[in-house]
This record gives C-alpha cells, structure tokens and sequence, in this order.
C-alpha cells in the first residue's frame, strides 16, 4: 500500500465520472460483541479515538477531489480541513432493534450518496442491536462504506482491519501537507491534460453518440455480447432491467461445517459450486412463489482473481455459469453445476487499474460503454453474480470486543441488478444479498429462500440412495 501524499490524478478511464459518482461505493459490514468487556460496552468516544489513531497510518483518508486550476482535472489531495468526527458517526436501531430493521439501516447508508465536498469514506456505529435472536442483546455494528475511487476495496479493508487490536498498521514517515499550494508537477499535468483535452472530447462525443444511437448499433453490441459470453444469450428476468437509487440487503449465514459435510458427500463438489447451487434453488423457489415462468437457463457471473507476482500482482477473469435451475433433484442440480462451471468459459486475464497503458484503458472504456448499454438492447451479461470476498480464520477484537459477524454490500448497475457476496468469519460463510428495492421488494422471503434451498441440499444429499452414489464414485 502507497502512503504518497502526492496528489494523484484520476484516469482518463474513472475521470470524468468519479466526481458526480457518490454513489460508487465499497460497503463493508462487521458486529462485535461486547458483552466479554469488563465494563459490558464500547463507548463511540473508544471507537473513534481508535480510528483517528490509525488514520495517521493512512493519508489516503484524508483526500478529496481538488482542481489545480480551471483547466485541470480534479486531482486527489489532502483536505486541510480534515475532521475525523464529521466521517465517524454514531447511530441507534429502534426499539427493537432486529435483524430486519439492520438490514433497512445497511441498506440506506448504502444507498445514501457520499458528500464529495469531503474525502468520500465514512464510518457508522450502530447500536441497538438487541432483538437478534443469533446475536443476542450487547453487540453493535461497524457499517463503513468508502468510494472506490479514492483507493481499491483492498486498501480500505487494510485500514479497517487494522482498527483491531491483533493487527499493528505499517509505520509511516509521512506528515500531513495543506492542499492550498499544489505542488508544480499537479500544474505541469494540468497543461498536459488542456493539450489532451481534444482526445477527452472525442473520446466523450463517441459515448454520446453509442447512446443516442443505441438501436443502430445493436448488431455491434450483439456481436461483443456473444464474444463475452461464448455466443449463449442471457435470458432477461425482473433482475435485468433499470436499478433505482434505493437498495435492499440481506445476509444468510450458512455454518461452515455444514459445507464441509457436502463437499465431502458430492465428488469435486467446491464451495462456489455449493453457493451456486444454493442460490439456483433459491431463485428457483422465488420464481415459483411470483408465479413467474424462469427461464430454463440462468446464468451467473463469477469474477475471479489469480496470483501472478509483481508487476501485475492480481489478475481478474470471469466465468459465466449456467445455473441449472430446471434440475429438479437438488444433489443432481449441484453435479450439473460442477460440470457446468468446468465448462464455463473464462475470460481474458485483465491487468490491474494501477497497470494499465492509456491504450488499454481505452479499450476498457469502450467494452464498458458496450457492456452498459446492453440490457437497454435486450443482452443482459448475467442474470446474476456472486462475488467471493474470501475471510480470514484469525480471531480478531476491537479493543477487546470480539469480530463475530463480517460481509460486504456490493454494487449493482442497469442490466445486472441482483448481487451475492460471500464472506467467511468466526465458523460461518455469510451470503448476503444487494438488489433494488424495486426488483427485489421483499428481501426476507428471498432470504427463506436461501435458507430453504440450503436445507433441501442437505437433506437430499443425507438420503441414503445418494449417500451410496457417493460411495461408488
């Protein structure tokens, strides 16, 4: 992780969206329990000295989009009004503070635009979780959502993570520097981005006119939607269509030997082949409950990272699986699954943002225009995703009170509006579950859904004539 405090201009891909784009924005979930702390509670005043405590570690924190001049493009760097407390906020659930109305509280603090007046990042402390039966009264949660052009997802979970009492932050050397006088490379790059400011409209007349001619170039964008998708259409569904500003969130926490029990009992079974299978049914019983007709051929989307080493250290592909959602039998659903995401086809490695040649951002830029204005042409990419956010095992505290609960709120876009992340801590992989309160309007019958679907695996694969399949495998 870079501690530069040199302003850092944005790419010409996220520039001229970053901005006006509160809303993109990384969302993170942790409850603690604070009933082992010798006083029972955590005041805020604790939490928030902690934080502003690791804050020194981490200047990236403390920048906000400033323009050098009238000619340059916003460039990120420190506030020189910076105040911790305007970002770190204290919160209560009403009475009785159960899982549902937390679910609501995630949901709008996800869905509330971020000020971009200030370094786009905050942290909610939210008390009055006291009616959560798989909880219990004395725990509180820590919501942080951080916009992602200010750092990748990663560098904001470092932060986070180093808030607890097992992880020491990397000493810095760096010290805070006013914003008032940007330095003359910030200058010199504002004359080269006015001497490049022809390409940029070019650039932004080309996505105006892929807009306005979106029925003209529908046999391109057809013929870039077969190459993502290895020539297969996606069927569109009610998770296909326009998302709203308004978001709903759910989480299903599945224990983790209850996993291991299937992977055991289904040859090659992996745990994304178990969450596929999990969420098929799911979809499946939603389906059925809405009277509406699925299609035979659900597909997800399944982004996926690879170590490679320096320089490039990740590289990000993607699978398109088909869900087998008209598999009746549940263990037969999940070895067409296994099969299936053998055959699904991956796509291309794509090289780290922080890596990229301005030509290849180029590219990205127009597959993303083409990839956004398909479920417009009838070509949805998936009709849904599931994101692996990993976990860590480690038993971690914060001042003590101990991390029982960690997941993610991912963002959904036009087109791709119903979004699985999973996560694993403390014995339990969390699914939890981002959509748009217009497409999914009832986010606690989908969770039963979920919950049912992952008893019906289990059951079926106890039966005593798949117990023998698996024997004669």
């Amino acid at each position: 992780m870079t501690n530069s405090l040199m302003p850092s201009a944005l790419s010409a891909l996220t520039d001229p969206l970053a901005p006006s784009d509160s809303q993109s924005a990384a969302t993170f979930v942790l409850i603690y329990d604070q009933r082992p702390l010798p006083e029972g509670h955590l005041r805020f005043k604790q939490v928030l000295g902690r934080v502003r405590t690791r804050l020194q570690h981490f200047p990236q924190f403390q920048r906000l989009l400033r323009s050098p001049s009238l000619l340059g493009k916003p460039q990120w760097a420190l506030d020189n009004r910076f105040d911790v407390e305007f970002h770190v906020r204290h919160l209560a659930l009403p009475k009785p503070g159960d899982w549902r109305q937390f679910c609501i509280q995630v949901a709008r603090i996800h869905s509330r635009p971020l000020d971009m007046s200030r370094p786009p990042w905050e942290i909610n402390v939210v008390e009055g979780l006291d009616n959560i039966p798989w909880l219990g009264e004395g725990h509180f949660a820590m919501i942080c959502k951080v916009h992602q052009g200010l750092m990748d997802p990663q560098q904001a979970m470092d932060l986070i993570w180093s808030l607890h009492d097992e992880i020491s932050p990397a000493p810095s050397n760096s010290t805070r520097r006013p914003v008032a006088m940007l330095p003359v490379t910030a200058m010199l790059g504002s004359g080269l981005n006015f001497a490049l400011r022809p390409v940029e409209e070019a650039a932004a007349q080309t996505r105006n006119a892929l807009r306005r001619t979106s029925e003209s170039l529908s046999p391109i964008m057809r013929f870039y939607h077969g190459v993502l998708t290895g020539g297969v259409r996606v069927p569109y569904t009610r998770f296909n269509t326009d998302v709203s500003n308004y978001r709903v969130w759910q989480s299903y926490s599945m224990a983790l030997d209850k996993l291991g029990r299937l992977r055991k009992a289904v040859a090659d079974a992996e745990e994304s082949d178990i969450l596929l299978a999990v969420i098929s049914g799911a979809l499946r019983l939603y389906f059925e409950d809405k009277t509406e007709m699925a299609p035979r051929e659900l597909r997800a989307l399944m982004p996926s990272f690879t170590a490679t080493g320096e320089p490039a250290p990740l590289q990000a592909s993607r699978d398109i699986v088909d869900l087998a959602l008209h598999t009746d039998d549940p263990v037969e659903r999940l070895q067409q699954l296994i099969r299936n995401r053998a055959q699904a086809r991956t796509g291309s490695p794509v090289t780290p943002p922080d890596t990229r040649s301005p030509t290849r951002s180029m590219t990205d830029a127009i597959r993303l225009t083409l990839e956004a204005q398909r479920a417009k042409a009838g070509m949805p990419l998936a009709n849904t995703a599931l994101i692996d956010l990993g976990g860590d095992a480690q038993d971690l505290h914060l001042m003590d009170a101990p991390l029982v609960y960690f997941s993610g709120v991912s963002e959904i876009t036009n087109g791709l509006g119903l979004v699985h992340v999973a996560s694993r801590h403390n014995r339990y992989l969390n699914l939890s579950v981002t959509s748009c309160r217009e497409m999914l309007p009832d986010p606690d019958f989908y969770y039963e859904c979920l919950e049912r679907s992952f008893e019906e695996l289990l059951s079926a694969v106890a039966k005593p004539q798949n117990r023998k399949k698996k024997d004669n495998v």
